[in-house]
């Protein structure tokens, strides 16, 4: 971890808000949200509604802001989850003004669950008109700029969760090997006590613990947005090769 002197102006008031928050007993990262949809299908299932039309449909959704407008009692989020983007309306009388209030204090890139009902706007903008909104998961260091994007390559490929959260073309690039993959894999063995009997369940857990590391290629794929990710177990006599998908 960077020293303060080191970090950067935004990730010190970043630091400042997440304090703030867990002296106001707040979890900035809870372990769960169970949603009802995707932001897909919450697009697909509602995309008829009339502009200005109230569905009355309760919806719970999850994603990372990558855009905020504050209107003073009135503010929106865009959320986005797997490729996909809805908006999420957020407003004084139905959210309260303590909870609007900290709401509005999220920054771009922290991740978000949502509560409300399916509603599109009088310009035709569908959206989830936020009863309650809950912060999954707090951003200590932004984005990169909305218009410029991520350009540096040496970055891309040193900050691979980085280039899966703002470029497209890298999300799609992975879901594309990996139904590839799937589409070659055969049926494999649970390693287990009955492959190696001397494994035992302690030395289970270190390697579990050691394969969950922050750096891991599957801790940075959710942080990318990836959220589905698995091992390929491939057994070489009585030795043991794991790859990563």
């Amino acid at each position: 971890m960077p020293e303060p002197e080191d970090r950067s102006a935004v990730e010190r008031v970043r630091r400042d808000k997440l304090a703030k928050l867990r002296a106001a007993s707040v979890d900035a990262f809870p372990v769960g949200f169970r949603r009802s949809h995707t932001l897909a299908e919450v697009r697909r299932g509602w995309d008829g509604l009339a502009p200005g039309e109230e569905s009355g449909d309760v919806v719970r959704v999850s994603g990372r802001i990558v855009l905020k407008r504050d209107m003073g009692r009135l503010a929106f989020w865009t959320l986005r989850h797997d490729g996909d983007e809805l908006q999420i309306m957020l407003t004084v009388g139905a959210l309260g003004e303590e909870q609007f209030r900290v709401a509005c204090d999220l920054d771009i890139g922290d991740w978000v669950g949502v509560q409300g009902p399916v509603v599109k706007t009088r310009r035709g903008e569908l959206s989830v008109k936020a009863t309650e909104a809950f912060l999954l998961g707090k951003a200590l260091r932004p984005l990169p700029d909305k218009w410029h994007g991520l350009t540096d390559v040496e970055v891309r490929s040193r900050q691979r969760e980085l280039d899966l959260t703002v470029n497209p073309a890298a999300r799609a690039a992975m879901r594309l090997r990996s139904r590839v993959v799937g589409s070659l894999r055969e049926p494999a063995w649970i390693m287990s006590d009955a492959v190696f009997p001397a494994l035992s369940m302690a030395s289970f857990v270190l390697l579990y613990r050691a394969l969950g590391a922050p750096r891991s290629f599957e801790a940075l794929a959710v942080v990318g947005g990836i959220m589905s990710t698995y091992w390929i177990n491939v057994l070489w006599g009585m030795g043991a090769q794991l790859y990563w998908e």
